[in-house]
């Protein structure tokens, strides 16, 4: 058991990025993190991945403020480095937090954990019909389609965002599929957990703002904050 659970649910930061000044914190970010985003082609990309890193250390720093003993997270040089596994799991090594970044146009989102974890945010998709069709599991597709229009396209964020919170808490990203796994239960509702391949149970939140995006986190940690942590400013 890690050291840190007690006291320690899993919790969201999301900031709204569109008025964000990047390069006010480029030149914080290690060569790197620096290097990484510097690959990115589009401008807009660039953004996100620096306001994400930013919201990153907004949020550890939240962290450390109550609990003082995860302060040796942070040193001179700004956050440890960033490492990725090879499943390109981005984490800290040798670090008691867990934690996951994602970004969708004008939003960034960051959950911490005690244990493994991965968030996902999306904004309105288009078509969510034909696209739940293509990727969904056959219970998933038929309760969007089943659903009135307002609740089809809200029913497909949540169970989109919330897949890609699966796969990215247990590291398979791109390598499964999201049709691999179904998260409706046979009572019709999403479920409050899964246990993939009867193996490691994997607990989920999503979050209803009713702003054009939708909000999901997953952990193999069961207590989740309710209530996601809204930045007002970066």
């Amino acid at each position: 058991m890690n050291a840190y659970d007690d006291g320690f649910p899993v919790r969201v930061y999301v900031a709204d990025i569109t008025g964000a000044d990047p390069g006010r914190w480029y030149d914080e970010m290690p060569p790197e993190r620096r290097e990484k985003t510097d690959r990115l082609k589009r401008e807009e990309d660039r953004k996100r991945s620096i306001m994400a890193y930013a919201l990153l250390g907004y949020a550890l720093s939240d962290l450390a403020r109550e609990r003082p003993a995860l302060s040796e997270l942070f040193s001179k040089d700004g956050l440890p480095p960033i490492l990725v596994d090879k499943n390109g799991k981005p984490y800290f090594q040798g670090h008691p937090v867990f934690f996951n970044m994602s970004h969708s146009k004008d939003r960034v989102m960051v959950a911490l954990s005690p244990h493994e974890v991965g968030c996902d945010v999306e904004h309105k998709t288009a078509n969510a019909l034909a696209v739940a069709r293509r990727f969904f599991d056959e219970k998933e597709y038929n309760a969007v389609a089943a659903a009135t229009a307002d609740e089809s396209d809200r029913l497909f964020q949540r169970l989109w965002t919330l897949k890609e919170s699966v796969l990215k808490c247990c590291g398979e990203g791109l390598r499964r599929p999201l049709g691999d796994f179904s998260l409706i239960g046979r009572d019709g509702k999403i479920k409050e957990s899964i246990a993939l391949d009867g193996k490691e149970v994997y607990h989920l939140m999503s979050y209803e703002v009713h702003d054009g995006y939708a909000y999901s986190v997953c952990s193999t940690y069961d207590k989740i904050e309710e209530d996601i942590r809204f930045i007002p400013e970066l």
